[in-house]
């Protein structure tokens, strides 16, 4: 290309751990803004410090009771869509309580409700991840990530004998995106968040 080089999305994905304390929440909600910032996503910075401030503070209430006293925080930018899952050692499922407006807790849930593009949680073997997604203004590139963590996702070579045989077969492929979502849901679950592999 001439003048201007297309960047291509990236998969930028990040894991912070931490003590499960009061004091980690303020931690954890400055690293994330950092990494959306990094990433030219300023735009949702305010969005996803709302959001893993209010996912990070239930999850150190429910590490209150869990054997782990660890909570453990991934960030995934896939395309135009930032991931923020915050994993805790307690398997008691997160709850949307309607609450009355003046007081002072409960509504964390219904605020990530209202901010997020879509929120759930999934169980893992050691607790629970609550996530939520956030829309992206734009993909986040390659040119935007540095180190390590950058990844391209990896693209096969079809060879010349396969290419004939795809072009002899007919068939409609739909992409299902409930059961996509289903899948990876599962897959995260594989995780395991206290160590990081």
């Amino acid at each position: 290309m001439t003048g201007t080089q297309r960047l291509r999305p990236a998969v930028y994905v990040e894991v912070y751990r931490a003590p499960a304390t009061a004091a980690s929440v303020g931690d954890i909600r400055r690293h994330v803004v950092e990494l959306v910032q990094q990433r030219g996503a300023e735009d949702c910075a305010y969005t996803a410090e709302l959001i893993v401030s209010e996912l990070a503070t239930n999850a150190v209430k429910a590490s209150e009771t869990a054997r782990q006293p660890m909570i453990a925080v991934r960030t995934s930018f896939i395309g135009r869509l930032l991931t923020v899952e915050v994993w805790d050692g307690s398997p008691a499922l997160p709850e949307a309580r309607p609450t009355d407006l003046d007081s002072e807790g409960g509504l964390g849930l219904l605020l990530v409700d209202e901010l997020a593009q879509r929120w759930s949680y999934y169980l893992t073997k050691l607790g629970k991840v609550v996530w939520a997604e956030i829309p992206l203004p734009e993909p986040v590139a390659v040119d935007n990530l540095s180190g390590p963590k950058q990844t391209d996702l990896p693209r096969r070579e079809l060879l010349t004998g396969l290419r004939t045989r795809l072009s002899d077969f007919s068939a409609d492929f739909v992409t299902d995106m409930a059961t996509l979502r289903r899948v990876v849901d599962r897959l995260r679950a594989l995780d395991d968040w206290t160590t990081g592999e």
